[in-house]
């Protein structure tokens, strides 16, 4: 992992602050900026037909219900690694049909899969066809054909990979450009011409800017170009 980033790290019970600290208890001391960090909500993602809210905090994921606004389960995620670095975007989850949830690491390419009656967790630590000598994980997440097709987007290489969950491969998929700072990743419907490609739409940053991807039929490559940040939320 480079020493250039801060990176939280929560193994069972203990929390690491990479360069930093090390230590099996909860931290005692640490500045209010970095106490706030930890208390940061992450990602929040509502399952409507099962009635539940996921909120992803530093390594742990947790199921409410939405009614009754009561905890349902607190799930860990073994191994969880997670860089908090200013320029880093967050981790990103993904809820699939069947209403298990998918959450990534941003500082390494792994995934978690918590089922959705038992909340069994399955880690999967994904082989790269490429880039092997890069520190990065995965800031956005989107469905492919099934619920073991993912595309995910890496903010830190500006890069795009097409990830199988059934081998635990990611394939990276050519760009004309890279998507550097891409923070969110979903599909977008497309129309005419772009009706035989699928189209993702990437949010770059904190900001309003987006870019839209047009991949080819055999998706191994990728058209980047500027688009409207109103598009991601239409499709989400």
């Amino acid at each position: 992992m480079s020493k250039s980033h801060a990176v939280i790290v929560i193994i069972a019970a203990g929390i690491s602050l990479a360069g930093c600290l090390e230590s099996r208890e909860p931290l005692a001391e640490t500045s209010a900026s970095g106490e706030e960090m930890l208390r940061q909500t992450l990602r929040v993602k509502s399952d409507l037909s099962r009635g539940r809210r996921w909120e992803l905090d530093w390594g742990v994921a947790s199921a409410y219900d939405t009614a009754s606004e009561q905890l349902i389960r607190r799930v860990r995620l073994p191994g969880a690694s997670f860089s908090a670095a200013r320029e880093s975007c967050l981790p990103d989850m993904l809820l699939s049909r069947s209403g298990a949830l998918i959450v990534s690491s941003n500082a390494q390419p792994s995934l978690w899969r918590v089922s959705p009656s038992r909340f069994e967790v399955e880690r999967y630590d994904i082989e790269l066809d490429s880039d092997n000598d890069k520190d990065f994980g995965f800031t956005g997440l989107a469905w492919g054909a099934d619920e073991n097709t993912l595309f995910a987007v890496s903010a830190a290489t500006g890069t795009l990979w097409r990830l199988d969950l059934v081998s635990a491969k990611a394939s990276k998929i050519e760009l004309s450009t890279p998507i550097r700072g891409a923070c969110g990743l979903a599909l977008a419907p497309s129309a005419g011409a772009e009706r035989r490609l699928k189209t993702l739409v990437v949010t770059i940053g904190s900001t309003k800017v987006s870019q839209r991807i047009s991949l080819s039929p055999d998706l191994a490559r990728g058209e980047v170009r500027d688009a409207r940040a109103t598009e991601l939320a239409a499709v989400k």
